[in-house]
């Protein structure tokens, strides 16, 4: 994260060295596993939430990754793809999809303006930002709700903190200053791992 890696490119290298991501906490599994999800990334691939903990890894090469960022690989070995003897079932029992559509429905109920744009958005909190401004400026409203999920690509700098919910609020804010746009502005990024 620090250089600027994606999430796949992050639960790739996750699930190749965790001993519990990856599908390594079935390798643990004392009885059957029943798995209820949150799904919090676009597309909903059981490999990617979390990095996988109970789903079956698939052996992915996180070397590729490494040398992008010329990180040295661990010393330790990536692990083998992990079966379990046991029963699992796994049930993604809510997606962003789900809650951008409750949101939508809320906002509705209540006179607003929608542009949902999905949920797999990707790419720079800056570049989402802006995505999003421009999308407000093409379609002014004074009750003018966007909606969007994905995941933005954060890159910390120095001893920065925060993530990418934050980088993208205080991206939007100081855009939305750049272009001297008037009227209010709120800005919410959520996720089961951060505001």
């Amino acid at each position: 994260m620090h250089q600027g890696a994606n999430i796949h490119e992050l639960n790739v290298v996750r699930r190749a060295y965790s001993q519990f991501k990856g599908g390594g906490m079935l390798g643990h599994a004392q009885g059957p596993v029943h798995s209820f999800v949150l799904s919090d990334v676009p597309g909903d691939d059981p490999a990617i939430i979390g990095s996988g903990p109970s789903w079956p890894g698939d052996g992915d090469n996180p070397l590729p990754v490494l040398q992008k960022f010329s990180i040295p690989a661990p010393k330790v070995q990536a692990k083998k793809t992990t079966k379990s003897t046991w029963e699992h079932q796994y049930k993604i029992v809510a997606t962003p999809i789900n809650m951008l559509a409750a949101v939508e429905k809320s906002l509705r109920a209540n006179d607003w303006s929608i542009c949902n744009l999905g949920d797999c958005e990707e790419g720079s909190p800056r570049d989402m930002a802006a995505r999003h401004l421009n999308i407000l400026q093409q379609q002014p409203s004074s009750n003018m709700a966007i909606l969007s999920g994905g995941e933005a690509a954060s890159m910390v700098l120095g001893d920065g903190i925060g993530g990418p919910n934050r980088e993208y609020v205080l991206e939007i804010m100081l855009e939305a200053k750049r272009r001297s746009l008037p009227g209010s502005l709120t800005a919410f990024a959520i996720d089961n791992d951060g505001v």
